[in-house]
């Protein structure tokens, strides 16, 4: 959320877990006016950063799962 807020130059939403909760509780539409936004601005900095980590794990990991699966290949071959 806090990089959604900087994507958009919007000001930091202060707020805690158990007082979120609280004001969904008591109020659901009320919540989502005052909150909603905020939430939006936190799926657009999850949609612009994922594909970027999704990369870098790709990239990180295809070397080591390409030879596990080298070894598991040629081990399925001996044992025939």
């Amino acid at each position: 959320m806090r990089i959604g807020e900087r994507l958009t130059r919007s000001p930091p939403v202060q707020f805690s877990l158990t007082g979120l909760v609280q004001q969904f509780r008591a109020s659901p539409l009320q919540f989502l006016q005052q909150f909603g936004m905020t939430g939006l601005r936190g799926v657009l900095a999850w949609l612009l950063i994922a594909p970027l980590i999704a990369a870098v794990v790709y990239v990180a990991l295809l070397p080591p799962l390409r030879r596990l699966a080298r070894l598991r290949h040629t081990g399925q071959a001996d044992d025939r």
